[in-house]
């Protein structure tokens, strides 16, 4: 998939489609050259910011900006071993997350306290897990439940009892 003509489509969804063009889960490009997934995501943060606002965004496209770009940067971190970076990401993600959408939240926070986690930041990773299943009182997403039990699952390892 290629991004779509700057002339019919809106950033967010040139943007998003840039980012799924890479074969691969996501942002990232198996067996390709280290440069691929970083040269997509630039690529697909500069769709984004180019000529922001010249043209309404279609409505299912508005989870897609600052927050979703974030979180890709932290996938290439977590993917390269760097946890540390990936947590600094993560917390911008979700500093930037549309607080309406109660599944998409809980699932950054479940990423969120998975990169916690692995860093070692066993407490803070603790609360995000509690703050994702609360979310989840408000809305029923296997996705959401099975992304906080993988990083209950991964506390675990760090923080064997509780």
């Amino acid at each position: 998939m290629t991004a779509p003509s700057a002339s019919w489509s809106s950033p967010p969804w040139r943007c998003w489609s840039c980012g799924r063009s890479s074969p691969g889960p996501r942002w990232t490009t198996p067996g390709g050259p280290p440069s691929s997934p970083r040269t997509t995501l630039a690529n697909a943060a500069r769709l984004y910011e180019k000529d922001r606002g010249s043209r309404p965004a279609r409505d299912w496209t508005l989870f897609h900006g600052p927050a979703e770009l974030a979180s890709a940067q932290a996938e290439l971190f977590t993917a390269a071993g760097h946890h540390r970076a990936a947590v600094s990401w993560l917390r911008r993600s979700l500093e930037r997350q549309e607080t309406t959408y109660a599944r998409n939240e809980a699932l950054q926070r479940a990423g969120f306290a998975g990169a916690l986690a692995r860093s070692g930041e066993a407490e803070e990773a603790a609360h995000h897990i509690e703050q994702g299943e609360a979310l989840l009182t408000e809305v029923s997403s296997g996705r959401a439940r099975e992304s906080l039990a993988v990083a209950r699952r991964e506390l675990d390892r760090v923080r064997p009892t509780r």
